[in-house]
């Protein structure tokens, strides 16, 4: 008989990085979690993790069976959330990855909608900038920006819906162009300084649109960051012009003036990532739908 506790307390004792961790979690004491993590290596006939004072370590084994284990474990998961939908009230746990921009400005606010309105349901939250494996993390939905061809090359494993489209603003405060002037085509970017957002592909490269024809404009700039809200705040504080990606239904900081709305170009939506099943938990569509009609109201 499987030892599914044990793989329980293994799978807890990873995320944790010690025994007294999980011990008190669980209301166990640190050696009796020790025992289980032994029993399962003697049932498997090898060393999963290599234990120092302050430290532990996952053995190649105990890599391969740490992801085989997260699998089992959703299984189960899913298995006793069949069990609960069955009710009409929402519980259990959704476990959310969002991506730092479009989490606090797109999914924060409707995430705290959503809980008030299912109070029997728990969330756990991590934010993250790096795109993450739903299925190896143990997440139910992962929310970023994508655009179309990374979606494409999703795996077997993973399902995505797009949730609503984005644009980008180019946009900058009276102050820098009282400084260095107003840029009258968008080619003429290239001559200012420009906040580059560096956590995304080609990130000095801004697309544009005339006549149905697409092109882009190398752009440059003093200021790099990995995280909008700090080119939000540049743009704001006069430093560049910077290219923001917006919800449709949002506008740019209202002291942010928009350069060439009408040529800008975008081929970025907010998608939802989440593990292929044969039927989709409750948690998971209902939540799906509400972040769709309210980003598309």
């Amino acid at each position: 008989m499987h030892n599914t506790f044990g793989m329980q307390v293994f799978v807890y004792v990873v995320e944790k990085g010690s025994f007294s961790a999980v011990a008190k979690e669980l209301e166990l004491t640190p050696s009796a979690v020790s025992k289980q993590i032994s029993r399962l290596e003697t049932e498997l006939g090898t060393r999963l993790m290599n234990r120092s004072t302050h430290d532990l370590c996952l053995t190649e084994a105990g890599k391969v069976y740490y992801g085989h284990c997260l699998r089992i474990i959703r299984e189960m998961d899913l298995a006793s959330e069949a069990i609960h939908e069955m009710n009409t009230t929402l519980s259990g746990t959704l476990k959310l990855h969002v991506t730092p921009g479009i989490g606090r400005q797109i999914v924060l606010p409707a995430l705290t909608e959503f809980i008030k309105k299912y109070n029997n349901l728990s969330v756990k939250l991590s934010v993250q900038p790096a795109r993450v494996d739903v299925i190896n993390r143990g997440f139910d939905l992962s929310i970023r920006s994508s655009n179309s061809d990374y979606v494409k090359l999703s795996t077997t494993s993973v399902d995505c819906v797009m949730l609503a489209p984005l644009t980008y603003r180019v946009c900058a405060s009276p102050e820098y162009f009282r400084r260095f002037g107003r840029p009258k085509k968008p080619m003429e970017l290239s001559q200012h300084q420009c906040l580059i957002y560096d956590a995304q592909p080609s990130p000095e490269k801004w697309w544009f649109i005339n006549n149905g024809e697409w092109y882009h404009v190398n752009v440059g700039g003093r200021f790099h960051a990995n995280e909008w809200s700090s080119i939000n705040s540049a743009a704001v504080e006069g430093i560049g012009i910077a290219r923001l990606l917006m919800q449709n239904s949002n506008s740019p900081d209202p002291s942010l003036e928009t350069l060439f709305e009408d040529e800008t170009l975008s081929d970025r939506a907010v998608w939802a990532f989440h593990p292929r099943a044969r039927s989709m938990p409750k948690k998971v569509k209902k939540f799906i739908d509400f972040m769709t009609k309210r980003l598309r109201e």
